[in-house]
């Protein structure tokens, strides 16, 4: 399922033509089939918190037309006060959607990075002891806990960074 991570916990000499042959084949659209497609609710989720934080960042741009072009001109303190008002109920849906943000993508992200490792960890057991004779400890404790990580940028912040410019 997850076959772009899992063999390359093995050194070249262990592959099998047919394994090597399969790690060429992993295509993108692998990838968003195993990855992204079943966390489309959570990705669609933090898509709709994206936009509604962008929506409400081009408030305080467009206050300030108001303010120079409306209420200062005019001493208008009454659309002063619709005015504040207006620019911090946009920042705090800004908080409130970036705080949510990251929670619902982090959360899911750690989830997806767990069942990762433990797959990697049940894979490693199953090797034959020659494996373990010929790499080092410390490069596979490496190997598990880092290789997975790059699947943060999948479903996790970096889903939101990228889209979002965060």
């Amino acid at each position: 399922m997850y076959a772009f991570i899992l063999p390359v916990l093995q050194p070249a000499a262990d592959l099998t033509m047919a394994q090597t042959k399969k790690l060429k084949n992993v295509t993108v659209a692998q990838v968003f089939k195993t990855i992204i497609w079943p966390r489309k609710k959570y990705l669609g989720m933090g898509l709709v918190l994206i936009i509604i934080s962008r929506l409400a960042g081009l408030v305080l741009p467009g206050a300030s037309k108001y303010l120079i072009d409306d209420v200062i001109p005019n001493n208008d303190a009454t659309m002063l006060k619709w005015l504040i008002g207006a620019v911090l109920l946009a920042i705090v849906i800004q908080s409130v959607t970036s705080f949510a943000l990251t929670q619902i993508l982090s959360v899911e992200a750690q989830h997806l990075i767990s069942q990762l490792r433990a797959k990697v960890q049940r894979h490693i057991i199953q090797l034959p002891i020659r494996f373990f004779d010929n790499t080092k400890t410390g490069e596979l404790v490496s190997r598990i806990m880092t290789d997975v990580e790059g699947v943060r940028n999948l479903v996790g912040t970096g889903f939101a960074q990228m889209i979002g410019g965060y």
